[in-house]
């Protein structure tokens, strides 16, 4: 028993040195507003702007989300993105880019990336953002 406490005592203070400083999903904001209600936001946000008042059928064109190519580097996968923002987070100048989540239609995975890259790519040098934060979120529907 004395061992086994003993083992535990020194595999937490051996791995405390290679934890990160990630913030709690409660504690995670982006430019002030919890990061899930300002993803909710910008899903809102585009899907407002893609609906027409016409009363001829309806066809979704989503239009093509812009986001810097450094940022998009940053992030795995090839998936179009269905939001993006600039903003700060933890103080740092960042992207908010909210992708299909990979294998649940019903989720979304957002993804905050250091937008220090984009400065950097403005000097000619290739560089790919640093992912900051990941999180995946039920999508919201209206």
């Amino acid at each position: 028993m004395v061992l086994a406490v003993a083992a535990l005592g020194i595999g937490v203070w051996v791995t405390q040195p290679f934890q990160t400083d990630t913030p709690s999903p409660a504690a995670a904001t982006f430019s002030g507003q919890p990061l899930q209600q300002r993803v909710a936001g910008l899903l809102d946000e585009t899907d407002m702007s893609t609906q027409s008042s016409s009363p001829q059928p309806r066809t979704l064109v989503r239009p093509a989300v812009e986001v810097p190519a450094c940022i998009r580097a940053g992030i795995a996968g090839d998936a179009e993105a269905l939001a993006a923002q600039r903003g700060r987070f933890q103080d740092k100048d960042a992207y908010l880019v909210v992708l299909p989540h990979a294998t649940k239609d019903a989720r979304v995975t957002a993804y905050v990336v250091d937008a220090s890259c984009i400065t950097q790519a403005s000097s000619g040098k290739e560089t790919k953002g640093d992912v900051l934060l990941q999180r995946s979120y039920a999508r919201t529907s209206n």
